[in-house]
């Protein structure tokens, strides 16, 4: 009997007080603190500079109670509603956004060996729909125009596109990092192999950002089989990611065209409807 009244509470506190009060707050948080870690981990992996560890305790600490603050919110949500065939669905997300907060919660407790931090960094990728769901409750929120929608949705767009960037820079300064002894790479070819991390990360972006965009680039080049075979992969798969913008861009443009359509032809039968009935000018302008 007390269990049922605990989750009928849950489910008054979570059907009324949370998402009117809270929710696109607290979404915005999340959309922040997931995309901070989308490019705090490569950033940690591949230039081996403690971004997470002891000398970020308290932030870390601070955003994984933001994680496990919407984890327990995924629990609210399927306890109110116990019938629901969402619930399979909200509990396999619920399996996905404990395994994805598994390299952040090693990290903080400093766990070894480095080989299972790596392998448990890969399931971070899980938080990729938490982010697409999230901007999607927050643009639901805000009650954007038309136009308004088109320039947030392009944001989002350019933001994805950015983060793919970072993620292919991350893997390329890795390859070129791995064989640091040898200087058969190209960072021992660029002479940036005792440079600071950010002078290398900077180096290792714009060479990627060149690659994307298919410009060549003669300063930076490839030394050994590995890195010409990881060029390969990149220069394909962007031509893919180039692909899904233009198609994104094209759909953007075509929603916002057949709109301003439609409005235009309501505005022309509200014209005519006004002349057919002869009313006064300054009623229309009201």
């Amino acid at each position: 009997m007390r269990k049922s009244k605990n989750f009928l509470c849950i489910r008054k506190i979570w059907g009324k007080f949370i998402p009117e009060c809270f929710e696109i707050f607290f979404k915005s948080i999340m959309v922040l603190n997931i995309v901070l870690f989308f490019i705090l981990i490569p950033l940690q992996l591949s230039f081996d500079v403690d971004f997470i560890g002891n000398d970020f305790k308290t932030p870390v600490a601070i955003s994984l109670f933001f994680f496990l603050i919407e984890i327990l919110w995924n629990v609210c949500k399927i306890a109110s509603r116990p019938n629901s065939k969402q619930n399979i669905d909200c509990t396999n997300q619920l399996v996905k956004d404990l395994l994805s907060l598994l390299y952040i919660t090693l990290i903080f407790f400093e766990v070894q060996p480095n080989f299972l931090l790596n392998i448990s960094s890969l399931f971070y990728i899980f938080r990729y729909q938490n982010f697409t769901t999230s901007i999607k409750i927050i643009e639901g929120h805000l009650c954007l125009n038309h136009l308004h929608s088109i320039i947030f949705s392009f944001g989002i767009l350019i933001s994805k596109v950015l983060l793919c960037s970072h993620g292919y820079a991350c893997m390329w300064h890795y390859i070129g990092f791995i064989n640091c002894s040898n200087d058969n790479t190209w960072l021992g070819n660029a002479q940036i192999l005792s440079e600071d991390w950010n002078v290398r990360y900077i180096e290792s972006l714009y060479f990627i950002s060149a690659t994307i965009n298919k410009i060549g680039v003669t300063e930076i080049l490839p030394a050994n089989r590995r890195e010409k075979s990881f060029l390969m992969f990149v220069f394909y798969s962007s031509g893919g990611l180039l692909l899904y913008v233009l198609v994104n861009v094209l759909a953007l443009m075509q929603n916002f065209i057949e709109t301003k359509k439609e409005e235009n032809q309501m505005k022309m039968k509200f014209d005519d409807f006004f002349k057919k009935k002869k009313f006064d000018y300054q009623l229309k302008i009201h």
